[in-house]
């Protein structure tokens, strides 16, 4: 049986390689279309793998982007890497310093259905989006695997009328779509800013007999790993790690 992990939108790669560093028996494909990123993603695997003394065998990563048609789109880069976007900055968010395209690049954007029929993947345990403004789109890009999937993460902004993106995923429309696939939300927590909510959910009917992926760690700990600043108190953390999942 074939389990997948999906990381949308892995910017440095972070997230999607700490997922694979805890779940060794699932592949983690990861997903950034800026390819200026690649380099990056790519010597923080390093850092990780030589921090831990292992080899992340399990992670793929691809210059492409999510959504819910297979064609090339522009996508707009922003001089925030983190804000890049298949959407139009929308002129009228607040936070101008937010809005600055250094560049427009066309892109491929595929399907996750497509992609899953074609790696023959039969489970989906986790998803973590952040497409920023195209999380709906990307699971709506699931077709049919959307009741191959067990649970997972994506962005939303919590009031639309100041989305930074035109068009963007906003909470409303989140628990609308949500409703309609059979999806429920386990937790909401806000973003590091006022205006974006992280929503976790899962699929109600899903397979009771797929192990669920590993998915509860502290990014700020993997974040001090990569920036070489490890504190005192990340020790303890560091044993479990290596003791329950590592070794």
């Amino acid at each position: 049986m074939k389990l997948a992990i999906f990381d949308i939108g892995s910017n440095d790669g972070l997230d999607g390689l700490v997922l694979a560093l805890l779940n060794p028996s699932s592949i983690v494909y990861s997903f950034e279309p800026n390819s200026e990123l690649n380099k990056k993603i790519n010597y923080n695997k390093k850092i990780i793998e030589k921090f831990f003394g292992v080899k992340i065998k399990n992670y793929k990563l691809y210059n492409l982007a999510i959504s819910n048609s297979n064609k090339f789109q522009k996508f707009y880069i922003n001089k925030h890497d983190l804000l890049s976007s298949l959407k139009r900055v929308n002129i009228n968010f607040t936070n101008k310093d937010d809005l600055e395209i250094k560049d427009i690049k066309k892109i491929k954007v595929i399907r996750l259905d497509k992609f899953c029929k074609t790696k023959k993947i039969d489970y989906i345990q986790f998803i973590h989006s952040d497409a920023q403004g195209s999380d709906l789109e990307v699971l709506e890009g699931l077709g049919v695997y959307k009741k191959k999937l067990i649970s997972g993460v994506i962005e939303t902004t919590v009031n639309h009328k100041n989305n930074r993106y035109l068009k963007s995923t906003s909470l409303k429309k989140v628990k609308k779509k949500f409703n309609t696939w059979n999806f429920y939300i386990t937790k909401i927590n806000p973003n590091f800013t006022d205006i974006e909510y992280d929503v976790y959910f899962k699929y109600k009917n899903y397979d009771k007999t797929i192990t669920h992926a590993k998915t509860n760690y502290n990014p700020r700990f993997f974040r001090r790993i990569l920036l070489n600043k490890i504190k005192i108190k990340d020790y303890l953390a560091l044993f479990f790690l290596k003791f329950f999942y590592i070794y």
